[in-house]
C-alpha cells in the first residue's frame, strides 16, 4: 500500500499583542538658547522644553506622561503649571519652584539631587501606587496638598498637608525657620 503524503497547508494568523507605551524624556531648558529661547516661567511654552533631544516640544499631558527633568544648568525659575499637568516622574538637578494647579505623578517618584531645593506651591496627586516617593539628597518643599509620602533620602519640609508621612533612615523632616509647618 502506498500512502499519500498530504502537504500541510500553512495558514498564517495574527495574534494581538499587549499595548505598550514608550515614555519620552522631557527636559526643561527654560530661557536657555536651545532652539527658540522660552519665557523661562510657563510650563505650556513649548520653547521651554526639549523632548528626546528635539528642542521646542512640550512634554505629553496625557497619562502616563513623560519622565520630566530639570537638569543642572537650567536657570532657576518659578514655573507656572498654567493648568493641571500629568508626568510619569520628576527629577530635579536645579532649583525650581512649581506653582498653581495640580500635578499628577503617574509613578509618584520625585528625585531631588544633592544641593538642590525644589518647591511645590501646587497640589500633587499620584497614580496607582498612591504613594509619593522622594529620593535624592536634596530638599523638597511642599506647600500644597500631597498624598501618602515616603522620604527615602534627603529632606521634606514646607507648610503643606500630607495624607501621611514615612521617613526612612536616609531621609529627614525639616522644621527650618524659612519653612512652615507640615500638616499630616
Amino acid at each position: 500500500m502506498h500512502r499519500q503524503h498530504r502537504r500541510r497547508q500553512y495558514r498564517p494568523r495574527l495574534e494581538e499583542l499587549e499595548t505598550r507605551i514608550l515614555l519620552a524624556a522631557a527636559r526643561w531648558d527654560g530661557s536657555l538658547a536651545l532652539g527658540v529661547p522660552g519665557d523661562g516661567i510657563s510650563w505650556n511654552d513649548v520653547n521651554n522644553w526639549s523632548v528626546d533631544g528635539t528642542v521646542d516640544i512640550a512634554p505629553a499631558d496625557q497619562a502616563p506622561g513623560d519622565n520630566v527633568s530639570f537638569p543642572a544648568g537650567a536657570p532657576s525659575s518659578t514655573i507656572n503649571l498654567n493648568n493641571n499637568r500629568t508626568v510619569n516622574s520628576l527629577t530635579f538637578a536645579s532649583d525650581q519652584t512649581l506653582v498653581g494647579h495640580t500635578l499628577s505623578l503617574t509613578t509618584g517618584e520625585i528625585a531631588v539631587e544633592e544641593g538642590v531645593k525644589t518647591t511645590f506651591e501646587s497640589n500633587i496627586i499620584v497614580g496607582e501606587s498612591q504613594l509619593l516617593r522622594k529620593s535624592g539628597s536634596g530638599v523638597l518643599v511642599l506647600t500644597g496638598s500631597a498624598p501618602v509620602t515616603l522620604v527615602e533620602e534627603g529632606t521634606v519640609s514646607g507648610s503643606g498637608t500630607l495624607a501621611s508621612l514615612s521617613v526612612l533612615e536616609g531621609g529627614a523632616i525639616s522644621t527650618g525657620s524659612d519653612i512652615g509647618t507640615l500638616t499630616i
